[in-house]
């Protein structure tokens, strides 16, 4: 079995609350998202999607409105705009709470914890998360959320000036 079968098959398992708690289905297109070693998963719900991505051996999770030319968002950037924490710390302490809880014995490798990682940040804030891509809403949303991504850039980036001084 090959890598993006295996990754299939993982994201199966540790997102399978999205099917049963919150109607998401699998897109038609996972067929076709095979590039060398890197592949993708796309999960869709009646509003929006859920992208798992596995790159060079990392797992990213994006989540985008289901319409035209709309652009996914990282699920951290989601997560801190939720909790109003630009710098990300509420998160961060949540997350080593959450995975401090991780039965280590259904890890099998980086890939393997990185999904259990997204999954447990998605069964946290999915609510959250869900409700934030209505169609009906999307738009105000969407224009407050590039607004507080961009303030968490300049918020790091000043972080990072004041580190090289």
């Amino acid at each position: 079995m090959g890598d993006c079968e295996q990754f299939f098959i993982k994201v199966k398992t540790h997102f399978d609350f999205l099917f049963r708690d919150f109607g998401f289905y699998w897109s038609s297109n996972n067929e076709k998202n095979l590039v060398f070693s890197n592949c993708f998963v796309i999960i869709e719900s009646d509003n929006c999607y859920v992208k798992i991505i596995k790159d060079r051996g990392n797992v990213l999770t994006e989540i985008g409105q289901r319409s035209e030319n709309v652009e996914s968002y990282y699920i951290d950037h989601i997560i801190d705009f939720i909790n109003d924490d630009p710098s990300g710390e509420k998160r961060k302490k949540r997350q080593i709470q959450l995975f401090n809880r991780i039965d280590k014995s259904n890890v099998s490798d980086h890939i393997d914890y990185e999904l259990i990682s997204s999954a447990i940040k998605l069964k946290t804030y999915g609510e959250q998360i869900f409700d934030l891509f209505q169609k009906d809403t999307f738009q105000k949303t969407e224009s407050e959320l590039k607004g507080f991504i961009k303030k968490c850039r300049e918020e790091r980036f000043k972080k990072l000036s004041k580190k090289k001084v």
